[in-house]
């Protein structure tokens, strides 16, 4: 069809797994947004007379009945309801700033946005383009889509897609469920200890508060904590102890854990090593990935000799580094010109005489 339309696209050969959600959900959007246009070019290309051969005109003809048809309007709407959260989640959690936390409200808020469109009327404070055609497509005279007369628009299509989207939810929760089990277990059900906000304001509920979530958290992870020799014993106490002091010093900061980690990890030592777990625990591997695609966008075939350590410092500059726009080089030109070079490099040693003695016989032949 794009290449009837006479359209340039660059098509994947392969366009599996979450990192292609995004453009799959602006794909249908463009669907959704250019489909009077797309529709009203494919009718008319069908129906041409000088330009296209019968065999296209047909193929043509065929693609929009397909478009047109009541029943795709809803599969398209309906996949466009499930792909854009879907899509919203992906790229959360591709974010180099994720963490189970936000993993986990992220989780909650894709597994409501399933749950309204289980109702064929959706959300009443929100609707949906997907509700309203639906609530629209009560009167048979209007089942119309951004001004095309849609085919075969019967009861019976519009009731057999309402009675088949819980389908389609009940899977997509399944497979989002499997991939994100681990985030259900009791063990990590810990980083609820890491919102500060959310703790009790009682002292005695205070005091007894995610006790049971933080044992669980030190016991999957003890023989890493014993491995470095943390104290298992004392972390019961230290988080207690750490809750009062914050309750009334450090709870209203947004940046309580950071300073635990740095200006208060003398006090409780055991207990940063368990915080600084929950902090740093990888919610997916797109950072690795992007770390792969660095390492093959610097080492090249014309770099391909770069030392362990040179490479090392290039790709942490590439992730970690400050932009080229703010990065200002002084410093770094300073200490390249203050450290010593080889004698025959340029600006003193054999170059730098070799040209001078060009110069001087340039001078003497122009005399």
């Amino acid at each position: 069809m794009i290449a009837g339309m006479e359209e340039q696209v660059r098509k994947p050969d392969k366009a599996c797994g979450t990192r292609w959600v995004q453009h799959k959900s602006r794909a249908l959007k463009t669907l959704i947004l250019g489909y009077g246009v797309i529709a009203a070019h494919l009718d008319a290309m069908s129906s041409d007379e000088s330009t296209l051969r019968p065999a296209d005109k047909v193929k043509f003809r065929a693609y929009w009945k397909k478009l047109t048809s009541f029943k795709f309007v809803l599969h398209l709407l309906f996949f466009d309801s499930l792909v854009n959260p879907l899509a919203g989640l992906c790229c959360c959690l591709q974010g180099s700033a994720a963490d189970l936390q936000f993993a986990s409200a992220k989780l909650k808020a894709f597994s409501s946005s399933l749950n309204s469109l289980r109702q064929p009327q959706g959300n009443d404070a929100t609707p949906t383009e997907l509700s309203k055609f639906v609530a629209a497509a009560a009167d048979p005279d209007a089942r119309l889509f951004r001004g095309v007369r849609l085919n075969h628009a019967t009861d019976a299509v519009l009731q057999a897609f309402n009675n088949g989207r819980a389908q389609y939810i009940d899977r997509l929760s399944a497979c989002v469920a499997n991939r994100f089990d681990d985030l259900e277990q009791d063990a990590m059900k810990g980083i609820a200890i890491l919102d500060a906000r959310a703790w009790p304001v009682v002292d005695d509920e205070l005091e007894g508060f995610a006790a049971a979530n933080l044992a669980l958290v030190v016991e999957k992870f003890k023989p890493l904590l014993e491995k470095n020799n943390v104290s298992v014993g004392a972390i019961p106490s230290e988080w207690v102890s750490f809750k009062a002091y914050a309750k009334d010093s450090l709870r209203h900061l947004e940046n309580i854990w950071q300073l635990l980690l740095t200006h208060y990890r003398e006090r409780f030592p055991n207990l940063s090593h368990v915080i600084e777990l929950l902090l740093v625990f990888p919610v997916s591997n797109a950072k690795v990935e992007r770390g792969f695609s660095t390492m093959r966008r610097i080492k090249t075939d014309w770099r391909s000799r770069l030392a362990e350590e040179t490479m090392d410092h290039l790709m942490r500059i590439s992730i970690d580094g400050v932009a080229f726009q703010e990065f200002d080089p002084s410093s770094a030109v300073q200490r390249f010109f203050s450290t010593p070079r080889r004698p025959d490099a340029a600006p003193y040693g054999p170059r730098k005489r070799k040209h001078n003695e060009i110069e001087q016989l340039n001078v003497s032949d122009s005399e």
